[in-house]
């Protein structure tokens, strides 16, 4: 699996035993379990035998710290540098010897290493195989040619085309996820900086929307990636339990004090998007519109507005937050231009709240636009313009995109310009 280290302790131990990666701690971490770190980097084992081997305390921990091979739990936290240690007949592989079956007292030969055992690098190190280049369309595969934004020491980040889905499902050919890791997608294979069969998709956009997309490199980076952007949605449930509370002690003195609000997580991800919507009366208003947030956010020099709406999905309703100003305003066509930030990230969320919320809905959103009365014809109007990195003690990364050609179309028939489409301002 990997080379044997220095130690002589563990190279006694490697003889019967696999040893995975070295735990890695990101900026932000406080710690991680033997579960977490067997679940992320371990072998390709199944659900049950990951349980049971934590359970009966059968997985080993190397401390290089120490020099010492211990026992560990689930709930073990491995300090940096730590290795865990899984024993060979537990992976379905050894050495070719024969042993008695568990079943009976038939014998079974164990398969033969070199031609079944499977390459434990190819999962600790890569994950799944990588796919190769699909026969996409050339437009499609020059657009990717030339996506990468930024090359970070955990994530890439690219410039996802309009019209090509994140991720793959039911009648979806090409995805954002496999074409990346595709060799030679986003470039010749020699002249990239990071080798695109460790890329992990952390976030989505939506198959109309266009932007910055993250790709985290490698799983470790992928979960550290993954927590910070679940931090919103966390603070959103966190105020919006506190805010109940204060409502139902007015009620009577049991609530005198709401719930104290979650921690500041290290690593913070911001997004930016820009948001052509239609601000015309529509023929049929939407029953959800606030108009007191409309009048809000579209009177002159208007300050940003926080609008708070529970984004449905599913049959069900989950609490979401965004931020949003106007930047462009054309009263004679009826359109506007916002600049809109999530501060949680529910799917739809920004269509939801700009259709829902303002009776505003997004330019070519054909699914709420529809809702809120509005003939929504053409491409969505939906760009992630930049996306902002904080790490603690570490200057901040802001990543902007360019947006596609049939937003500069609209820009140059409304006159508008589309000021810092990649800054943060």
């Amino acid at each position: 699996m990997h080379a044997p280290g220095a130690s002589p302790v563990l190279s006694t131990w490697l003889e019967g035993w696999e040893a995975g990666p070295p735990v890695e701690l990101l900026p932000g971490d406080e710690g991680v379990t033997a579960l977490s770190w067997l679940r992320r980097r371990g072998p390709n084992l199944p659900t049950s035998t990951r349980h049971r081997l934590l359970r009966t305390r059968t997985v080993r921990a190397f401390d290089p710290g120490q020099d010492k091979v211990r026992r560990v739990g689930a709930t073990t936290l491995l300090p940096p540098g730590a290795r865990l240690l899984v024993p060979r007949s537990e992976l379905g592989w050894g050495s070719g010897e024969v042993c008695v079956s568990h079943r009976g007292d038939a014998k079974q030969e164990r398969p033969d290493p070199k031609q079944e055992r499977p390459d434990p690098k190819q999962h600790l190190e890569r994950g799944p195989a990588r796919p190769s280049a699909p026969a996409a369309p050339r437009a499609l595969l020059a657009a990717l040619g030339r996506a990468i934004l930024h090359v970070d020491p955990r994530f890439v980040a690219v410039n996802k085309p309009a019209g090509l889905a994140t991720q793959g499902g039911p009648g979806i050919r090409w995805c954002l996820a496999d074409l990346a890791r595709a060799p030679g997608v986003l470039g010749p294979q020699p002249a990239l900086p990071f080798d695109p069969g460790e890329l992990r998709l952390v976030h989505r956009l939506d198959r109309g929307t266009s932007g910055v997309v993250l790709l985290a490199r490698g799983q470790t980076a992928a979960a550290w990636l993954s927590r910070a952007m679940a931090a919103g949605a966390a603070k959103a449930r966190g105020a919006e339990g506190g805010r109940a509370e204060a409502r139902r002690g007015e009620a009577g003195p049991r609530h005198t004090r709401a719930p104290p609000p979650p921690p500041a997580p290290a690593l913070t991800v911001e997004k930016r998007y820009l948001a052509a919507v239609a601000v015309g009366a529509p023929d049929q208003p939407c029953p959800e519109a606030r108009p007191a947030d409309r009048a809000a956010l579209f009177a002159a020099g208007a300050a940003p507005r926080v609008l708070r709406l529970p984004v449905r999905r599913g049959g069900e309703e989950s609490a979401a937050e965004s931020v949003v100003r106007v930047l462009e305003l054309d009263r004679g066509a009826g359109v506007a231009l916002l600049d809109a930030r999530p501060v949680t990230g529910r799917q739809h969320q920004l269509r939801q709240h700009c259709a829902r919320a303002l009776g505003a809905p997004i330019l070519g959103d054909r699914r709420y636009g529809a809702r809120a009365g509005a003939q929504q014809r053409g491409p969505l109007f939906l760009h992630c313009a930049a996306v902002r990195v904080r790490v603690p003690d570490e200057p901040e990364v802001c990543v902007a995109a360019p947006p596609p050609p049939h937003w500069e179309e609209l820009a140059r028939a409304r006159g508008w310009r589309l000021r810092g489409e990649g800054a943060w301002a």
